[in-house]
């Protein structure tokens, strides 16, 4: 499916461009003990490895869920001390879905990074916040 990688260099540069706003996003969870990873469709395997470079690179306890599955056990883990990261795609079915698990967390006081293609909103209410469309929303 992916047999020309030509430009890739400049979208990972792209990361880059904003480095104040990823340190913002590591000063806020720098002293977390656990991160919690959420994906749906083709988020669950970037969620999965998500989880899995946190615990190689810092030692730090993370574990990855399929997003359906949050009120089967996840859920009880999610506090105000928690980094819940919810990856998605584009899909407005799945989205919608993403829009209820992103609810959940933030009913339970978690601290929430969405990435994905849009900011998740429901009606007047930023249930994720988006400030840059290539960086993550944060809630919580």
């Amino acid at each position: 499916k992916y047999k020309n990688f030509s430009g890739i260099e400049g979208l990972i540069k792209e990361v880059f461009v904003d480095e104040a706003h990823i340190f913002n996003i590591a000063n806020k969870y720098y002293k977390s003990d656990h991160f919690l990873y959420l994906g749906r469709g083709i988020g669950f395997p970037v969620a999965l490895e998500g989880a899995l470079k946190m615990k190689e690179i810092s030692y730090i306890f993370s574990q990855a869920y399929p997003a359906g599955e949050l009120k089967h056990g996840p859920l009880a883990l999610v506090d105000e001390q928690t980094p819940v990261f919810l990856f998605s795609h584009a899909d407005s079915f799945i989205y919608q879905k993403l829009l209820a698990n992103a609810q959940e967390v933030k009913a339970r006081n978690g601290h929430g990074s969405h990435l994905s293609g849009r900011c998740i909103r429901h009606g007047d209410r930023r249930i994720l916040d988006r400030p840059k469309e290539r960086y993550p929303c944060v809630i919580g």
